[in-house]
């Protein structure tokens, strides 16, 4: 027991939170529910859900500005933290571009702090600046509206393919539909995976026809972008016509410390 209570030991438990799952509230605020975090061998919780605004700087409480710093621009990845009041042990939320929590600009967020684990999802901004919508179970965030990435008749054949509708700079579990309009008489294939890969190890996506009739194929397929957030996209058509189609709808953020995430 005298062990437990040091604090050494305490400071070895894993970062770990419970709940404070955002959710889209407007093109320019989000919400994140209550609940509780032990993050770099210290507690904190938010007891009741807080409403945080993207058009302005760091503000304490429901209602207030989320950025660490500056305004929200157009197409970026919004990294969102809940931080830690060094006072009283407060807790509350703050948005920022670093993926890491020691990124965090820390100019407006004076007598708190940013722990280690304490990333609790990620929003999206559009060309317009403005928050794209979202609904998010646990760390599945499903698009309210899937992004088309691609559409292409022709052949593509790109390693490093950056998605509008997935994060930038973190890996996570990006889902996908795959769509195949194909004319008659036509073979043609739209294939993805994390990385490129030889053909005969496509253990991506691989949506392939080889048809007498027009035809109209989609699938839905999960795949795992990497730490940059890119991945691989291919597309080809050998006989006939036909177009291809990459749309994402939302992705698993595999590395958030939420419990029963």
């Amino acid at each position: 027991m005298t062990r437990i209570l040091t604090k050494a030991d305490v400071a070895n438990v894993a970062d770990y939170f419970i709940d404070l799952v955002p959710s889209f509230v407007s093109t320019t605020s989000i919400s994140v529910s209550s609940g509780s975090a032990f993050c770099g061998g210290k507690s904190f919780s938010i007891p009741s859900a807080l409403t945080k605004v993207f058009t302005s700087t760091f503000v304490a409480g429901s209602n207030g500005g989320i950025l660490d710093t500056g305004t929200i621009a157009a197409s970026k990845t919004y990294f969102i933290y809940a931080i830690r009041r060094i006072s009283d042990g407060t807790g509350d939320i703050v948005a920022s571009l670093s993926s890491t929590p020691a990124g965090v600009t820390m100019t407006n967020l004076a007598g708190w702090e940013v722990l280690s684990g304490s990333r609790v999802g990620i929003v999206l901004s559009n060309v317009s600046s403005q928050i794209i919508n979202f609904k998010q179970w646990g760390n599945r965030l499903k698009l309210t509206d899937a992004i088309f990435e691609l559409s292409t008749s022709g052949t593509v054949d790109n390693n490093n393919f950056n998605c509008a509708g997935m994060p930038d700079g973190i890996s996570v579990d990006g889902e996908f539909l795959l769509h195949n309009v194909a004319s008659s008489n036509t073979v043609a294939t739209i294939r993805a995976d994390t990385e490129k890969t030889s053909s005969n190890s496509w253990g991506g996506a691989n949506l392939f026809l080889n048809t007498l009739s027009a035809t109209n194929l989609q699938i839905g397929q999960r795949i795992r972008s990497r730490p940059d957030g890119l991945i691989w996209v291919n597309t080809g058509v050998s006989v006939g016509s036909a177009t291809m189609e990459l749309l994402s709808i939302g992705w698993l953020d595999y590395t958030t410390r939420r419990i029963g995430g």
